[in-house]
């Protein structure tokens, strides 16, 4: 007896191609190599065929749900706990971090005292050709205000408030496709007002949607 060399796709993608051209084909294909073939035998084949199909098709709906659900709920923990621990720093260090509320709420970390007002955050940013990377130090997770302003100008523009680090800012250049030398700062913050010292000064080149591209 000869044997051959498996035809039929590994991959489930790449099995529900193939099955649903077997399927299509296999009332004529089995009425001329395998005449022995029922009507009811064929219908009960192309039905265990299309079932199977069906399968790989709802687990891969079952799968991009599922992956989609993993995704919002990272992104839920990661920023949700960072508000957690936030809240818990405001609290501990607040007059009524003793009180039994503060405990009953779970929040059992060390008491830390800060003094916020000697508090500096330290800002490291990296150009890309359309957007700005701002690193900064999360001191016991506070948030910090963002500031920008061109190379020149006096004035401070308020750009946003962040809690994870880094900070992307997509703003584009006053001049589309030009170059443009910015300078940041920042300070940590209540949302209310600011509540630290102000970060030192750096500056970099959004390059203006302009990729730059090395001579071979």
């Amino acid at each position: 007896m000869k044997k051959y060399k498996d035809f039929i796709p590994k991959s489930d993608a790449e099995l529900a191609v193939y099955a649903f051209g077997y399927k299509t084909n296999f009332r004529k294909m089995a009425t001329l190599a395998i005449p022995h073939l029922t009507n009811d035998d064929i219908e009960t084949h192309e039905a265990e065929v299309q079932h199977m199909i069906d399968l790989i098709y709802k687990i891969d709906i079952k799968k991009a749900e599922l992956a989609g659900l993993v995704s919002e709920k990272n992104q839920a923990v990661s920023e949700t706990v960072a508000k957690i621990r936030r809240m818990a720093t405001y609290a501990k260090n607040g007059e009524a971090r003793d009180s039994p509320e503060v405990a009953a709420a779970g929040l059992k970390c060390q008491a830390i005292r800060l003094e916020l007002r000697d508090l500096r955050p330290t800002l490291t940013i990296k150009s890309n050709y359309d957007f700005i990377e701002i690193a900064f130090n999360k001191h016991h997770v506070l948030p910090i205000a963002i500031y920008s302003r061109k190379s020149g100008v006096a004035e401070w523009e308020f750009v946003s408030y962040a809690t994870t680090s880094p900070y992307i800012d997509k703003r584009p250049p006053a001049i589309p496709g030009q170059p443009e030398r910015r300078e940041y700062q920042a300070n940590y913050t209540d949302y209310q007002s600011c509540i630290s010292q102000k970060s030192g000064i750096v500056s970099t080149v959004l390059m203006g949607g302009l990729k730059v591209i090395q001579p071979d």
